[in-house]
């Protein structure tokens, strides 16, 4: 255990900027709004004020939609920094010729490599979790001035936006991993450029052969559109109330299926580690 607690202190030492980028991201926009605001105050003649619908249901879905997109923004930045951080972890080392000298150390291959996915996956889902949680507070003390705060609405939103970037988490940094464990520079290109190429066989298979079209690319993608399909359920009144739906939308074998093929991702991402030689 103290081996592993190393390891991942290790990547966490090396890694944290990228890791904190989302922050970064949230920084700098609460910076703009500040300077906007300053300049405002400062330049206008006139008090500023927010014009809301008087429905409450309206005003309440403003409010949920506005923490919801918010935290579903943060995800998606956290899944891009991880997918960075996928291909960093494993590659680094080797392209500053180092990993000669990691590998060297009393440790396996395996504890090696999980703490790396560990450190990304879950590093990066704890991220995401504290600066949605913290964000939603400071806008709810914020909207609070004008009449319009709902705390537990805005951590309702919060917590209906953990399962989707949860699995995106789950989903995108093992897919990255392994093709990093394949090229060892511009394998995220590489990995687009695969993808694409596999889609345009199977399409042309299925044009002559007529075995069914399956895009790799849809795939991933709908992964990515699974919270826009939950505004359009809630803009069209599917969800009546704000309840913890999000949680349930992920509960399908779908989901299980993800999971299974990112775990065959890290295997084998394990075993093209292994075979690597090392400089």
């Amino acid at each position: 255990m103290k081996q592993f607690k190393a390891l991942i202190i290790k990547e966490w030492q090396t890694y944290w900027k990228i890791m904190l980028s989302p922050a970064w991201f949230l920084l700098a926009n609460y910076a703009f709004i500040l300077i906007i605001f300053i300049y405002t105050y400062f330049t206008s003649n006139s008090e500023m004020n927010i014009l809301v619908s008087s429905q409450q249901g309206n005003l309440d879905a403003l409010i949920w939609g506005v923490h919801f997109g918010s935290s579903i923004l943060l995800g998606f930045l956290a899944t891009l920094g991880s997918m960075n951080l996928a291909d960093n972890v494993i590659n680094q080392d080797s392209i500053r010729k180092c990993d000669i000298f990691h590998y060297s150390l009393p440790v396996s291959l395996k504890k090696i490599v999980a703490s790396k996915y560990i450190f990304v996956i879950f590093g990066s889902f704890v991220t995401f979790v504290v600066l949605a949680v913290a964000n939603s507070i400071l806008m709810s003390a914020i909207s609070s001035i004008y009449g319009l705060s709902n705390l537990s609405l805005g951590l309702n939103g919060v917590m209906n936006a953990i399962p989707y970037t949860l699995m995106s988490l789950l989903v995108f940094p093992p897919l990255c991993g392994f093709f990093a464990s394949i090229f060892k520079r511009n394998s995220f290109i590489s990995m687009l450029g695969i993808i694409i190429l596999l889609d345009i066989m199977l399409y042309m298979l299925n044009i002559w052969l007529g075995v069914g079209y399956f895009s790799i690319y849809r795939y991933y993608m709908r992964v990515l559109a699974a919270p826009l399909n939950t505004i359009t359920m809630i803009l069209s009144g599917q969800y009546p109330s704000f309840s913890f739906f999000a949680w349930q939308d992920i509960s399908h074998i779908d989901t299980l299926i993800r999971l299974g093929i990112s775990c065959v991702l890290i295997v084998g991402t394990y075993f093209l580690v292994k075979r690597r030689e090392l400089s």
